[in-house]
């Protein structure tokens, strides 16, 4: 098999990638089957200016001038789910910007057997024109090319330069508080370090302000080059009945990369509702996720600040119209995943598409600090 592809400019930028890469690889959606398949593999690299792929369609003229970055022999793991495989460079390339052609000429004896799924790469066809491809099951490796929009999501490493870089991944707290309990609330957040070196003594900051006026510090003692560390501040009081907007703010101190050193979460406080995500109230949820025509439950974990009674789930249906006609129906489970109630029935209509529906339970009690996980169950449908 082989292949010329162009790679743009904006892809390759997208990447935030440093100038030395450093590893090449594939992105599968699924390896093989029954054995491993293992074959000889060269990769060539170029820079372009070119803003579509004007390779030749012969394979040979097509690598002229391109560098070979990588001889040597490449393994399909054997995977039945999402897989990739990484090739060490040579020598790193140096990546000046801009974008790039990717060409490469893979031969393999196999296994080939009946019992033997191929595997198969992630690709997109966002470029018309954008790769040249052509495969063949003799020993004669095809000369000449063909078109084709589809291009393999190629996998790129590069050298990490950065001595100091620590980054606000996350913050988790819920986006809507309920204050009936009079209790207080502890913020968590995650940090990673994107340097290529241990950091110590790491100060993360929180700082609450709006309804609630509150800063603590954390101090991460060390955390290894590539690692993420989570952080649990000092709970903030929360008077019983408080009503109004949080606006939290977790960060780390100026580094190499500031752009990242900061996360806001904008968080409401009511009396009785809580909520994982924003407080939505526009949007066409044009997007959704679910079984097909199978069954299953879709649910999201679920911590109270104080023990209470849980009468009813509000939660929002996608918009497309595949989904009329089909029931849904609400869960609450505990931590080994027992069935606690189950709500109403609802057979989804023009009137559920696109919003928040709410969904009533039989009051059942929740403990405070306790894992629960509630949502939505799919019976299968045609």
């Amino acid at each position: 098999m082989r292949g010329v592809f162009y790679v743009s400019a904006a892809e390759m930028a997208a990447g935030g990638l440093s100038a030395l890469l450093s590893s090449f690889g594939f992105n599968y959606t699924n390896g093989v089957t029954v054995a491993p398949v293992t074959g000889s593999m060269v990769v060539y690299f170029q820079l372009t200016n070119d803003a579509t792929n004007t390779k030749s369609n012969i394979f040979a003229t097509a690598i002229t001038g391109m560098t070979t970055v990588y001889n040597g022999n490449m393994t399909i793991p054997v995977a039945a789910t999402a897989t990739f495989v990484d090739l060490p460079l040579a020598s790193a390339f140096n990546y000046t910007g801009g974008a790039m052609y990717v060409a490469y000429d893979w031969i393999s004896a196999g296994p080939f057997t009946n019992s033997l799924t191929p595997a198969t790469y992630a690709a997109n066809n966002s470029i018309a024109g954008g790769g040249l491809t052509a495969a063949a099951n003799s020993s004669v490796a095809p000369a000449t090319l063909g078109s084709t929009a589809f291009r393999p999501a190629f996998r790129f490493g590069s050298v990490n330069t950065v001595t100091n870089d620590v980054s606000v991944n996350y913050i988790a707290t819920p986006a809507i508080l309920a204050t009936s309990n009079g209790t207080s609330h502890a913020v968590q957040a995650l940090v990673n370090n994107n340097s290529n070196t241990t950091l110590n003594n790491i100060p993360v900051s929180l700082n609450v302000s709006g309804a609630v006026t509150f800063a603590n510090t954390f101090t991460v003692a060390s955390l290894a080059a590539g690692n993420t560390a989570s952080v649990t501040f000092a709970p903030f009081p929360i008077s019983s009945g408080l009503t109004g907007i949080n606006t939290i703010n977790v960060s780390v101190p100026n580094d190499q990369i500031n752009t990242n050193n900061l996360q806001s979460w904008t968080q409401t406080l009511t009396c009785n509702v809580q909520a994982l995500g924003p407080n939505v109230t526009s949007t066409t949820f044009t997007n959704g996720i679910g079984f097909n025509t199978g069954s299953g439950l879709l649910l999201n974990r679920v911590q109270f600040a104080g023990t209470n009674t849980l009468v009813s789930t509000d939660i929002a249906i996608s918009s497309p119209t595949t989904n009329l006609s089909n029931s849904l129906y609400a869960v609450v489970c505990n931590s080994l995943g027992t069935i606690l109630a189950t709500s109403n029935t609802i057979t989804v209509g023009n009137a559920n598409l696109g919003v928040y529906n709410t969904f009533t339970f039989a009051p059942t009690q929740v403990l405070a600090s306790t894992d629960y996980y509630i949502g939505l169950a799919q019976p299968s449908n045609t």
